[in-house]
């Protein structure tokens, strides 16, 4: 599940920074949106990979 849904998230990301783009934000604002959402989402997919693994073998 998670394979599936990090990509997704990643796509909603950039669609939702084109949009701020268009809507007038600086580069460095949409960058730093763009920064901290990716690492919000690997953050949050390697925790459930690890939470998933905890007990494997």
């Amino acid at each position: 599940m998670t394979l599936l849904v990090a990509p997704l998230l990643f796509v909603l990301l950039g669609v939702g920074a084109v949009k701020a783009k268009k809507a007038g934000l600086s580069g460095w604002e949409v960058f730093l949106i763009v920064a901290v959402g990716s690492l919000c989402i690997l953050v949050v997919t390697l925790g459930i990979l690890m939470w998933g693994f905890r007990n494997f073998g």
